[in-house]
């Protein structure tokens, strides 16, 4: 019943076809139906014509020899027999004399059809008129005939059309409207976000088997699907890229620092709402540009992933983990509800990073400087909880890494020096704002003046003197020391250049070399290039480096080691003694001296150890063939400490102090070049000879 109400709906394809049908083959079945009618009423009007044609024929002879024979029987039987013809209702003679004969088998006629023949006898071969015969022919038969014909005929197409169209109906629906209604639910309940909801069994391409048109139709819509399908999981991908990449860092998968500051804003406004406070956690790892540099990009990708790995498993699932660049990453701790739930994560943190990290085969051990700064007491805005957390980082940087500090108010102060430092050390680059000064290094043999160490200044009219361990540290941080470096040498080469003029070829130059720089790929391409312009003899500048820049064992900064050997040109080891000492290194790298740090002099020679230590120091060096000189020379027991042990060379304020160009080739005149400082004179502590 349903099926029908759906095929006989006003709007349906297969009412409308059906009534196109119905209307088609009812006016074909009527012209055949009128035709075939009109033909059997034909076929039953020639019948009755040609039985008329059959009396005439077989009849009116005899009917004539009869009435001239004037034999009223026979022409009585005759006529009887003539009525009694199929349809013949009644007969009738009339003679010439005006007799009549007649035989009739019916009363009235409704529907008479009357045919007049004349009867004519031959006699002697003359033609005697004798009288008409009237036949009249009774159609009622015919019509009732016909109409039975015609109700039989037209309940018969009724019933046929009938069957007919319920056959070609359901035909219609079910190879046609059936699968146009499939097609038709797909495409209104088809929906770009719900595809895999649709019921798409009939439109799968190996459930359709035939050749036709609506075959070829869903063919066409299988086909549809599966670029739809396609283009769809390919813009849900896309769309999945961009939102990674808009929310979250691409190595690391933490968020990163446009989505963590969007969650802490949110976060800020809820620990507001309800008096919570909330940890702002700023880190990054400790040496990981040695790391990067010694072991290579990949492997500094990989630290980092491991890294954030351990980070992100060390908070809570409703806390923030982002990686804000290079090897920065901040926390975000929410609802503390102690005091020391900071120190709970704190020391989680230091707790993953015990075990070192695996990176290409190799036991990385990693630390972490850390700087906390929380809600409500450090801040009221994300800007200044961040702010203050990096301010606690750098202090924490400052103490020595490896730690955690609290954000203290003061550490403000120190961030605005940072900055305030950092702007005028670009300014002082582009105004060339730094001066050399150097420190005599004299030989303890000879009491000749043999070099000097070339000490950076910076002077600046509003700010004065800017002592160099401020500044240094910062722009090594910041990468400024490779622009100053360069600046240095440049001033450093042209007085070398100038002196070699004054003295003797021996005098020589020592020259600072941060690790920064060495770290650079074309340091030594630039250093040569410097020594090309200026015509500086090698034999005339010394390099130091200090004991730490060892440690990290970077490739780069080996390479360019060896590549400045290879020229030719002195290597210092400074610092010697302050740092993890390793006699490897004596053997592993090309240096030619060793500088004694001054923390060994301070206490000699009064204190036993530190005399020993010193004294072994220098022995030492002497046995593995380095030059041995002492910094930080302040007392004439210091000088002659050093003399009795063989130092080579002291350095220190007892000797002079550091001085400008014009101020050091003053005192080398007033000298001579040499120091003579007598055992015994204790007021003057030394005295030039002329």
């Amino acid at each position: 019943m349903l099926i029908w109400k759906k095929l006989t709906r006003r709007n349906s394809l297969a009412a409308k076809s059906l009534a196109r049908i119905l209307l088609i083959s009812s006016i074909v079945t009527l012209f055949v139906i009128c035709a075939q009618i009109y033909s059997d009423y034909n076929a039953d009007i020639s019948a009755i014509d040609e039985r008329l044609r059959n009396i005439e024929r077989s009849y009116l002879i005899a009917i004539g020899e009869q009435v001239w024979n004037y034999d009223i029987d026979t022409l009585n039987g005759l006529l009887e027999g003539i009525a009694q013809l199929p349809d013949i209702s009644s007969v009738k003679f009339v003679a010439e004399n005006g007799s009549e004969y007649s035989k009739q088998n019916v009363g009235e006629v409704e529907y008479p059809k009357a045919e007049t023949f004349k009867i004519n006898y031959e006699v002697e071969g003359k033609v005697n008129i004798l009288g008409e015969l009237t036949v009249v022919v009774d159609l009622q038969r015919v019509y009732q005939r016909l109409i039975d014909r015609s109700v039989f005929i037209l309940i018969s197409q009724f019933f046929k059309t009938f069957l007919v169209s319920t056959f070609i109906l359901f035909i219609i629906y079910y190879l046609i409207v059936l699968r146009i209604n499939k097609v038709i639910h797909f495409a209104s309940s088809f929906s770009l976000n719900g595809m895999n909801d649709v019921d798409m069994e009939d439109f799968h391409a190996e459930n359709i088997k035939g050749e036709d048109e609506l075959s070829e139709l869903f063919r066409t819509i299988a086909k549809m699907k599966k670029q739809l399908e396609e283009e769809v999981k390919q813009k849900e991908e896309n769309q999945q890229k961009l939102f990674q990449q808009a929310n979250f860092d691409s190595l690391t998968k933490l968020v990163n620092r446009k989505c963590a500051l969007d969650r802490l804003e949110l976060l800020l406004a809820q620990s507001k709402r309800y008096s919570n406070s909330l940890g702002v956690i700023y880190l990054d790892i400790d040496h990981f540009k040695d790391i990067n540099d010694s072991l290579g990009h990949d492997a500094g990708d990989s630290l980092l992933i491991k890294s954030a790995d351990r980070i992100r498993n060390t908070i809570r699932q409703e806390d923030i983990a982002c990686r804000l660049g290079d090897d920065e990453f901040l926390l975000v701790l929410t609802s503390l509800k102690t005091p020391n739930a900071i120190e709970v994560v704190i020391e989680k943190l230091k707790l993953s990073f015990v075990k070192p990290v695996d990176i290409s085969g190799k036991a990385i051990y990693v630390t972490l400087s850390i700087g906390i700064s929380i809600y409500p007491t450090d801040g009221n805005t994300v800007q200044e909880l961040i702010k203050n957390a990096d301010a606690a980082l750098y202090s924490a940087k400052t103490a020595g890494r490896n730690c955690h500090k609290y954000f203290e108010p003061k550490m403000n102060s120190w961030s605005k020096q940072r900055l305030e430092i950092s702007s005028r050390l670009r300014k002082a680059i582009s105004d060339n704002e730094f001066t050399i000064h150097y420190q005599p290094l004299l030989c303890l043999k000879t009491n000749k003046v043999v070099g000097g160490e070339a000490l950076i200044r910076w002077f600046n009219k509003e700010e004065g003197i800017t002592p160099p361990d401020r500044f240094i540290p910062l722009s090594e941080e910041n990468g400024l020391i490779v622009r100053i470096g360069d600046q240095v040498t440049e001033m450093v080469f042209a007085t070398v250049v100038r002196w070699s003029l004054y003295w003797e070829e021996e005098f020589r130059i020592a020259l600072n070399i941060s690790a920064r720089e060495l770290q650079e790929a074309n340091f030594v391409d630039r250093l040569t290039q410097q020594i090309k312009k200026y015509s500086v003899k090698k034999s005339a500048i010394e390099i130091e480096v200090t004991e730490r820049l060892l440690l990290d064992n970077r490739t780069q900064s080996v390479k360019n080691l060896l590549k400045l050997s290879s020229l030719g040109i002195r290597l210092s080891l400074d610092d010697f003694g302050t740092g993890y000492s390793s006699l490897s290194y004596l053997q592993k790298y090309p240096f030619s001296t060793l500088k004694l740090d001054r923390s060994f002099l301070k206490l000699v020679p009064h204190n036993e150890k530190s005399a020993a230590l010193s004294s072994s120091i220098i022995h030492l060096a002497h046995s593995l063939g380095f030059e041995v000189i002492a910094e930080g020379v302040e007392t004439q027991e210091q000088y002659e400490f050093l003399k009795a042990e063989g130092c080579d060379i002291a350095q220190g304020y007892f000797i002079a102090k550091p001085m400008s160009v014009e101020e050091f080739e003053n005192w080398m005149d007033q000298c001579g070049g040499y120091i003579h400082i007598a055992p015994d004179d204790k007021g003057s502590k030394k005295r030039a000879n002329r």
